[in-house]
């Protein structure tokens, strides 16, 4: 008899659907804790990876914002001309023009029309009795319609100015500094000059009111004022004053110009100070001479300015060239359309503008940062993310198996377990994005200015397109957590009962990477990368900016590298610990290294999230400490002090005593030092050697008054000083200067101590001025900030031997001091009574705190501690779910262990053995790993110097090196020790207690066998 066997027939994917539906929905049931855990955890890694770019952009456009609102003058754009001809027909011409090119270009820009104002030439200031100049005292009239001046000033006293018909006095408002400079006082009439000729007609002025900038970035002077310096400070030199524009106006067709200011010769005689004016009360006028005469000054024009203010509130780092090319064009069709006879001079200016260039010009180096950190915590993530897969694979793996050995397929199993995956994907890709939005805008309310809580509601207020900004990084994160996970469950869903207790008791399957000796090669790779790195920076060849984002990049490679050369250690260490516990007889510790060398796989993995966790964690916190370190080492460097800078005017008569005494008696000051600053030249040796910067320092003072690094020089400070001091009898008697150079002086002049040498400054009529090299130092602080490093050698020397051989070498010319350090209190009501008495001087911690607060540098700040909350994040939730299912995994032998007679205290010790050394290996090689990485990492730290381009000449021109080790930041750095400690607590008590009392009876009697 013949037997015929029907083949079954395969069925549709499509027919198993319903099956596999109900299958997935029954093991959700039963194993809703570990999807839970699970979900949590792909959401947590997907909502921290998509945070980055958006806080990126959230500080970014904060700071822009904040930028455009803070910079003095405001967002307006400034036209301004010189003209001899300031007639209301002239200015109405040319105003006309100036509209057109604006309305061209910028319309979609500007907030509203021109505002006009003019300013006068310097205006002598005249005794009120005798009639005379008063020396070196000299006012410029600002003229503005009264609502914007309204705006701009905040009234103290009086009232603003007002036009008046007729008038035979302008009447002035003024700032308290300028009062408190010129003696002037409300209700004041005082006298001034037109400084062109003695038969200039004078002007009477009329005090009214005393005001204040009405915030603190309000600028009254139009910025830099073209028509002279502004200087606040302690004996001012040119002072401005607000009137009222039509008053300014009101009597210009009357002014009788009858030649250009423009060709006024040089041949001029100075205003003698015996020349005696008659008080006039005369209506405002003046008239210019052919021939000039007493107080003749070729540079006596008006100004006259149109200012456009302008909104950016939809300016952003993507589309800054939609403003910075029109205006380029702009600024080009200006100079082509305006022209005129009578304009001497055209410009346009817009501070925001230089600014917002800046940014566009510096913010790739940012981008490069960022990116490359970006690559570094999604690498981690990833590794995160895939664990967690692999972990919910595992820990599903018993019923895998129990479900094939009852007749499920492979494709049922199969098709429930990833259609459980999917789901979990799918709601993870749109809850983590959320998540990220809401862990921005907290840590945008630490880190950020309040400005930043509307760049916030734009994110909300916009969700398509902030999702649309993040959502390929969510994409990659879901996509590689659904595929590690189908692999897995491909794996498991081809095991038996028989593979799995085989595999319970001792893998037998060496990975690839192990097979192919991956992490050796890699090792070889990093070796010769840094190699490669170090000869091309030491030689020259490239620019370090360009090499450091391969430091970068050879973060995540040594993390990975070291990772995989522990793993094939590792053996060997449990190995070791087994026999060395074995002597000692201790069995809880034997047990625990007896199942870490038989199954390592969980202690493994447990030892490596921790230990990224932790490298991560470390050379970012070190990354953080440069940043702050830098910014404060390039400020130090800049400004020498805590204040610093050039002295607005010195009172001849002034002994220098008593300007010692002077500033050193002012409130909040701790410390002062006088110096001298010049420029000098080598014309005597044939080898090129740049400006030489003199720095002439009160070597008695400026130890105490000085911030000083370590770096600077081998010598310390006080050292350098007395050894200037010592040397003062020596310098007056043989006609030469003791001076300490810096490195570029002293090799460009092949320099030794005791050598003779000749240069020329330019205070010295060009004359020679003989000194002697007395040491040599590395750096010495700036004080010249117009010129880079690279251009400019530096040499200090002390201000009282200057000042005696330039007497002696010039027939008894005496100098004055015109640079000023000082040396504050520490208290804030001393450095603001310091920044209020010298608003002009450059303040060393408002330069810090500039550039901390500088969009940029809080943006990358924001980012690395937010790659810090993502390993530490991630790690708690990795090693917790690790040991959950380890010891889940384990309450059989645990079980088998109480049967026999084991007491819960002595299971408890096994995991304490277990857990404390998974720990402790992990604290050991995520330190290790995090020094390394910081190592490698460092040469990257360049990258700040080019961000730290953009906050300001401060921190402009430097080549200041880094230093060769990073700082460590030992709070922080003992703060996130503490934190890894209290994880690794908390998961250890909760593990020994719930695997050291297992239900003995249930799990014995319902074995998944």
């Amino acid at each position: 008899m013949v037997t015929h066997t029907q083949k079954l027939k395969r069925q549709r994917s499509v027919a198993l659907l319903p099956a596999i539906t109900l299958l997935a929905k029954n093991l959700c049931k039963q194993t809703w804790g570990i999807l839970l855990i699970t979900f949590c955890g792909i959401v947590a890694c997907v909502g921290l990876v998509c945070a980055v770019p958006l806080f990126m952009q959230t500080a970014i456009q904060t700071g822009l914002q904040g930028v455009i609102q803070q910079e003095p003058g405001g967002t307006a754009i400034i036209n301004y001309v010189s003209t001899d001809q300031p007639t209301p027909a002239f200015i109405q011409k040319i105003g006309g023009r100036v509209d057109q090119v604006f309305q061209a270009h910028l319309s979609n820009y500007l907030a509203g029309g021109a505002q006009l104002s003019l300013s006068t030439p310097k205006l002598q200031v005249l005794d009120s009795r005798s009639g005379k100049a008063v020396s070196q005292l000299s006012v410029s009239v600002f003229g503005y319609d009264p609502a914007p001046l309204a705006q701009r000033v905040t009234l103290v006293k009086g009232r603003l100015p007002q036009a008046h018909t007729a008038a035979k006095a302008l009447e002035v408002a003024l700032t308290q500094p300028v009062a408190d400079n010129l003696g002037w006082q409300i209700g004041s009439w005082q006298q001034v000059r037109f400084p062109v000729a003695a038969s200039s007609t004078v002007w009477r002025l009329h005090v009214v009111g005393i005001v204040a900038p009405g915030s603190a970035t309000s600028d009254i002077w139009h910025i830099s004022n073209p028509s002279g310096d502004n200087y606040a400070g302690m004996n001012g030199g040119t002072d401005n004053i607000l009137a009222s524009l039509p008053a300014l106006l009101s009597n210009s067709a009357a002014l009788q110009i009858t030649s250009g200011i423009s060709g006024i010769g040089s041949n001029v005689a100075p205003l003698a100070q015996t020349t005696t004016t008659p008080i006039t009360t005369r209506p405002l006028q003046y008239t210019i001479p052919h021939s000039g005469g007493p107080g003749t000054d070729p540079s006596a024009i008006f100004m006259v300015y149109w200012s456009y203010p302008i909104s950016l509130s939809h300016i952003d780092g993507n589309n800054l060239n939609t403003f910075i090319h029109p205006y380029g064009t702009l600024v080009s069709d200006l100079y082509d359309s305006v022209q005129d006879a009578h304009i001497i001079s055209h410009n346009t200016i817009s501070p925001v503008e230089t600014q917002l260039e800046s940014y566009q010009h510096e913010m790739p180096y940012e981008m490069v940062a960022v990116i490359l950190l970006l690559v570094s915590l999604l690498v981690l993530a990833l590794f995160m993310v895939s664990m967690l897969a692999n972990v919910l694979v595992e820990g599903q793996l018993a019923t895998i198996v129990m479900l094939r050995s009852r007749g499920a397929t492979q494709r049922h199993i199969f098709g429930a377990f990833t259609l459980q995956g999917i789901l979990l994907s799918i709601t993870a890709l749109v809850l983590g994005p959320i998540c990220a939005i809401f862990l921005v805008g907290v840590i945008g309310q630490l880190l950020l200015p309040a400005t930043a809580s509307s760049t916030f509601g734009a994110l909300i207020g916009n969700l398509p397109h902030t999702f649309g900004q993040i959502w390929f990084i969510a994409l990659i994160t879901v996509v590689v957590a659904l595929f590690v996970m189908i692999m897995a469950l491909r794996r498991a869903s081809l095991i038996d009962i028989v593979e799995l207790r085989r595999n319970a008791s001792r893998p037998n399957r060496t990975p690839l990477w192990k097979r192919l000796y991956l992490d050796f090669f890699l090792l070889l790779v990093i070796v010769a990368g840094i190699a490669y790195y170090q000869l091309l920076a030491k030689s020259g060849i490239g620019d370090p900016i360009l090499l450091a984002p391969l430091a970068f990049l050879a973060a995540p490679l040594t993390l990975l590298a070291v990772s995989l050369f522990f793993l094939r250690i590792y053996p060997f260490l449990t190995r070791l610990g087994t026999r060395s516990l074995a002597k000692s007889k201790a069995a809880p510790g034997v047990l625990a290294f007896s199942q870490m060398e038989r199954q390592p796989h969980a202690t493994l993995r447990m030892i490596l999230l921790l230990a990224l966790a932790l490298a991560s964690s470390t050379y970012l916190l070190s990354f953080i400490a440069t940043q702050q370190y830098r910014i404060e080492e390039i400020a130090d460097y800049q400004i020498g002090a805590d204040f610093s800078g050039k002295l607005a005017g010195i009172n001849a008569r002034q002994s220098f005593k008593d300007l010692q005494h002077q500033y050193s008696s002012v409130a909040g000051v701790a410390s002062a030092t006088l110096g001298y600053h010049d420029i000098a030249n080598s014309t005597v040796t044939q080898t090129y050697v740049p400006p030489v910067v003199v720095s002439a320092i009160d070597a008695s003072t400026y130890a105490q008054t000085a911030v000083w690094q370590s770096f600077y020089a081998k010598q310390t400070l006080p050292s350098l000083t007395n050894q200037l001091i010592d040397h003062r009898a020596s310098a007056i008697a043989n006609d030469e200067i003791p001076v300490i150079a810096d490195t570029q002086l002293w090799d460009r002049l092949n320099l030794y101590p005791g050598m003779h040498f000749t240069l020329t400054t330019d205070n010295a009529q060009f004359q020679n001025l003989h000194f002697v090299a007395l040491a040599e130092v590395d750096y010495l602080p700036r004080v010249q900030d117009d010129m880079a490093d690279s251009e400019v050698a530096n040499m200090m020397m002390d201000y009282q031997n200057y000042s005696a051989v330039y007497a002696k070498d010039h027939h008894g010319a005496q100098i004055q001091p015109n640079y000023l350090w000082l040396s504050t209190h520490g208290d804030v009501h001393s450095i603001s009574q310091v920044r209020q008495a010298f608003p002009t001087l450059k303040d060393r911690r408002a330069s810090i705190a500039q550039a901390e607060n500088e969009p940029l540098q809080v943006a990358l700040k924001g980012i690395l501690i937010l790659g810090i909350i993502i390993a530490l994040v991630l790690a708690l939730i990795g090693v917790g779910l690790a040991a959950w299912l380890s010891v889940k995994q384990r309450r059989m032998s645990f079980s088998i262990l109480r049967a026999l007679g084991m007491a819960p205290g002595q299971i408890a010790k096994i995991l304490l053995w277990e857990q404390g050394f998974t720990y402790l290996f992990a604290l050991l090689l995520g330190l290790g790993v995090g020094w390394l990485v910081t190592l490698v990492v460092a040469p990257a730290f360049g990258l700040l110097d080019h961000i730290l381009q953009v906050v300001g000449i401060v921190f402009n021109n430097t080549n200041l090196p880094l230093q060769k080790s990073a700082p460590i930041p030992t709070t922080w750095f003992g703060l996130m020790i503490a934190i890894f400690v209290l994880i690794c607590g908390i998961v250890l008590l909760l593990m020994s207690g719930y695997g050291a009392r297992p239900a003995v009876g249930q799990t014995l009697r319902l074995n998944e066998d």
